[in-house]
């Protein structure tokens, strides 16, 4: 169990180091804001019913002609005639646009 703990600690230490400064969290976020809190009501509303990736996605990358699109596509039906949910119309504008999910990670451990 010591073994267990000892390695866990040394993992998380590594981590820590190779992790995103403070500075640079700021500044991520600053960029990339997860809760649309600078856009309007609407915007705020419809990123309420995203899932995580997605919401980085609608507040942190896309410009406002696909956001205003995504919300559009929302309101429509899908190929299986259901209404669109806020994820699928986030991800059919990021695939209409070649657009992938943002690799920076502001908090843990980076994948490499």
């Amino acid at each position: 169990m010591k073994k267990v703990k000892l390695a866990l600690a040394a993992l998380t230490g590594l981590c820590l180091m190779g992790s995103v400064g403070a500075e640079e969290v700021k500044e991520i976020a600053a960029q990339n804001p997860m809760d649309c809190s600078n856009m309007g009501a609407d915007m705020q509303q419809f990123a309420a019913q995203l899932n995580a990736m997605n919401k980085k996605m609608f507040c942190g990358q896309f410009n406002a002609a696909q956001r205003s699109t995504a919300m559009q596509y929302a309101t429509q039906m899908d190929a299986n005639g259901n209404m669109m949910s806020a994820d699928k119309a986030v991800q059919k504008v990021a695939a209409e646009n070649n657009m992938m999910p943002s690799s920076k990670s502001p908090t843990g451990c980076p994948v490499k």
